[in-house]
């Protein structure tokens, strides 16, 4: 139901109606893109997931807020990508 990029562009967060959120990015072993879920297991929301935002500054965590009411703040740190 959303979708929006970190700063740097190299991440891109898809909020879906499944109650989960798929963090994006560039497989360079793959020469393709991927967007695996935060969570595999289940969906972090028990409903639509209506918006997803990285953080401005790092674009390491993201917050995404649910039509079940809950906001929540989720790391998505990928050692790859995003260097200290």
């Amino acid at each position: 139901m959303d979708a929006s990029w970190n700063i740097t562009g190299e991440k891109f967060s898809v909020a879906t109606s499944s109650g989960n959120v798929y963090i994006g990015f560039y497989n360079k072993e793959n020469n393709f893109w991927v967007a695996p879920a935060l969570d595999e297991e289940r969906s972090i929301h028990k409903a639509s997931v209506v918006c997803a935002r990285f953080d401005p500054l790092s674009g390491r965590v993201i917050a995404s807020c649910s039509l079940d009411g809950r906001v929540l703040i989720s790391s998505c740190y990928l050692k790859e990508l995003d260097k200290i």
